[in-house]
């Protein structure tokens, strides 16, 4: 409101990331929307990507526990009330006793007010009451669980609403050679994912993906793919830049074309691919330089609203039209100006929201 000043409201940590900023100036986080269905019951959440580890964070769910009972080292829990807990999430266990406590995965849920995990304690505890009440917390279910040192970062993910398609690398002979998995949605970390193809030559250093018009858009390194859903090979890049050392950056799309962003030292641009009816599906044209950014200000994030694209820059936010007929792009001047890049946006309604870096 003008001329109103207010404090920010009340908010929680609810999950905090480790990965840092990348060589490339690119943030290893990436944050999505997605909804799944476990047991008949349907979650709205995001998929967060940290270098690592990938998790589905969700509304935060509070549970009281009333009673506890134990099956050699299987811990069955009673709720007060319909718990809405599902297989995989984790909980944070607290005022049961200390065998029970802690941080658990959940493994089943027999009742929609009972919910069982192993413990490290074993013995059997017939159902005894919980007095006080103590209480359960799930927040996340760990998505993708890789470990430094034995495995490679989740370089770039996207989803199709059905699932999770990244690309990272894996030793094959001695060399780091891009691998593409997939696994569905409602799966955890011990859902086992599904190889979709690996390349003999490439290695990834730098990747961004999107699921976009019905197909995948993946760039890894100075190329450009696409791919459906189903592909089992690896594919033949549809452009590859004449800078080996450019940097993708981000993707988008309008009604008429794709849009890829990305730079190379201090210069900038946007990619723009249309669509050519050539064959049953169509497929990628060459890319065409649809935008260039003034020298020394770097595109991070691009993204498509209400015909318009929002750009995010290392000097702040610039708003573009898009022709709707070629897509083509006329970009304005900075609408604000950041100390830090801007990584990524937000839509709702009228409003856009930027996200910027805080202290480096």
């Amino acid at each position: 409101t003008k001329g109103q000043a207010t404090l920010l409201k009340a908010v929680n940590s609810q999950h905090v990331t480790t990965g840092g900023i990348q060589t490339n100036g690119r943030p290893w986080q990436m944050m999505r929307s997605i909804e799944w269905t476990t047991s008949s019951i349907k979650y709205d959440g995001v998929l967060l990507t940290d270098e690592y580890d990938v998790d589905k964070v969700f509304p935060k769910i509070t549970v009281s526990i009333s009673n506890k009972e134990r099956t050699t080292n299987v811990a069955k829990l009673t709720t007060t009330a319909v718990h809405g807990l599902c297989t995989g999430m984790e909980i944070v266990i607290t005022g049961v006793d200390a065998t029970f406590n802690g941080t658990y995965r959940i493994t089943g849920v027999p009742t929609t007010t009972t919910f069982t995990y192993t413990t490290a304690t074993s013995g059997t505890i017939t159902s005894t009451p919980v007095s006080p009440v103590g209480t359960g917390i799930a927040e996340v279910i760990h998505f993708i669980d890789y470990t430094s040192g034995a495995d490679y970062p989740v370089f770039a993910i996207c989803d199709d609403g059905v699932n999770a398609y990244w690309v990272t690398n894996k030793l094959v002979g001695g060399n780091q050679r891009l691998t593409v998995y997939k696994k569905p949605l409602t799966g955890d970390s011990t859902t086992a994912e599904t190889q979709m193809f690996q390349s003999n030559v490439v290695a990834t250093t730098n990747a961004v993906m999107e699921y976009t018009k019905e197909r995948i858009i993946m760039c890894v390194n100075d190329s450009v793919y696409e791919f459906p859903t189903n592909q089992s090979s690896m594919p033949t890049a549809v452009y590859v830049h004449r800078d080996n050392d450019h940097i993708f950056t981000s993707i988008t799309s309008s009604g008429v074309a794709i849009y890829i962003s990305g730079y190379s030292g201090i210069q900038s641009n946007i990619y723009k691919f249309t669509l050519t009816t050539a064959g049953a599906m169509p497929t990628l044209t060459s890319a065409i330089t649809a935008a260039e950014l003034p020298v020394g200000e770097i595109t991070y994030k691009i993204a498509y609203y209400l015909d318009y694209m929002a750009i995010g820059t290392n000097q702040g936010v610039r708003i573009a039209q898009l022709s709707p007929t070629d897509g083509s792009i006329a970009y304005g001047p900075l609408t604000f100006e950041t100390t830090q890049p801007c990584y990524d946006f937000a839509f709702r309604d009228r409003y856009i929201w930027a996200a910027t870096g805080v202290d480096g």
